[in-house]
């Protein structure tokens, strides 16, 4: 329900335009806003069957769209589900029709589910969504994503696009990126803030990979 629709119009737009062959949403499509543990006004935000009907419709049309792969990995936000369960409701974690990608219907979509703590590459390039990381990732996320895994990586989260490129000692070179997001930038929990929109696109050569680290304004990428 945070979503900048003139933001994923434009990503969305200039993806298909690059003609991509897959695509891969790096977690928190889904906030659960009321399964959270942060205080609530129920009157700004629909309810939990509100959002679910809200990702089902979009993964539905982004399929229809690219016609493509598509993978979806779920992150802190999406954990809220599972969380509330483990504290909530126990009894019903070993029960199919409650795991997450059954209540999206990704299999009947044509969605690949990729379990939240699950190592993910793009060849050499470690792809994480951010949230192993403590804090708000510094002054440049990528830099900190650099200092803690010392390996070619990129990560979302943080909501902030930046790079980072460093040679390790006798070593070749690390190159570090952090993504922004297709949120609102001044959301009343943390409305000031050095938010950026965007998205990236990463081109493969076998295990080589290069990243193009977009940024979205006033509904242009740059």
């Amino acid at each position: 329900p945070y979503s900048e629709n003139e933001a994923i119009k434009a990503c969305l737009k200039f993806a298909n335009k690059e003609g991509i062959d897959c695509v891969f949403i790096n977690g928190d499509l889904i906030d659960f806003y009321d399964l959270s543990f942060h205080e609530k006004d129920k009157r700004k935000r629909p309810s939990t069957k509100d959002e679910l009907e809200m990702a089902q419709k979009f993964l539905t049309g982004l399929k229809k769209y690219f016609g493509c792969a598509i993978y979806f990995k779920p992150a802190n936000h999406e954990h809220r589900y599972e969380r509330y369960l483990v504290n909530k409701a126990p009894e019903l974690l070993d029960i199919d029709e409650y795991r997450l990608e059954k209540l999206l219907r990704l299999k009947e979509i044509g969605i690949e589910y990729i379990e939240r703590r699950t190592k993910t590459y793009f060849g050499k390039l470690l792809v994480e969504h951010g949230d192993r990381l403590k804090g708000s990732g510094g002054v440049s996320p990528a830099r900190t994503l650099f200092m803690k895994y010392k390996r070619h990586c990129i990560c979302g989260h943080f909501h902030k696009k930046t790079e980072h490129s460093a040679k390790v000692y006798d070593g070749k070179s690390i190159i570090t990126y952090s993504v922004g997001s297709l949120c609102t930038l001044e959301p009343e929990y943390f409305e000031v803030n050095e938010h950026t929109n965007g998205f990236a696109i990463i081109e493969m050569d076998g295990q080589e990979f290069k990243v193009r680290n977009y940024t979205i304004e006033d509904g242009k990428v740059y």
